[in-house]
């Protein structure tokens, strides 16, 4: 009952061809950004706020990198407040929730890595079902089970938890 419908993920990535991905980038305004994925829940154990303030250091270095945040929660208006505190509102879009697999398959092929600073479950196994590398933090006993999927400089990287500029380092170096 809980995994990730791999089957669905791969019939819906196929149907989507380059020009279909090359359009919405261009109607997304993405063509020429270096796009970072967040998606889950925005309920505090993702602990988004190490990941906005890497972004801070990330943004300094590299002006064209955008985070994508696709969820909804009671931490979300703390976290929009919390960029807007830091100053790089601007290099994020905040979605909301986001169920349909068909709208979450162009964010998810349109990134370049996806960014779980927290604990880290199915999101990982949804990513990679992507191709996309994932970066989260390395404190396995502070991780869901699906970390052992993550082979840390083989398909995701892994950051000393809790330590923002260390996951900015691994952003930036990506």
């Amino acid at each position: 009952n809980n995994t990730v419908d791999t089957e669905n993920i791969f019939s819906i990535k196929n149907k989507i061809s380059i020009e279909m991905l090359k359009d919405f980038k261009k109607n997304m305004s993405i063509n020429d950004s270096r796009v970072l994925l967040f998606v889950g829940r925005l309920e505090g154990k993702e602990k988004l706020n190490i990941l906005l303030d890497s972004l801070v250091d990330v943004c300094s270095k590299d002006e064209k990198v955008l985070l994508i945040v696709i969820g909804n929660g009671s931490f979300l208006p703390k976290y929009r407040e919390y960029s807007v505190k830091k100053g790089i509102a601007g290099h994020i879009r905040w979605l909301g929730a986001i169920y349909k697999e068909e709208e979450l398959a162009y964010w998810f092929l349109s990134a370049d890595c996806f960014v779980y600073p927290g604990a880290i479950g199915l999101s990982l196994l949804h990513a990679f079902s992507y191709g996309l590398p994932v970066i989260t933090h390395n404190n396995f006993k502070n991780q869901m089970p699906e970390i052992v999927a993550l082979n840390d400089r083989y398909n995701g990287l892994l950051y000393l938890e809790n330590h923002y500029k260390h996951l900015s380092k691994m952003i930036i170096n990506m």
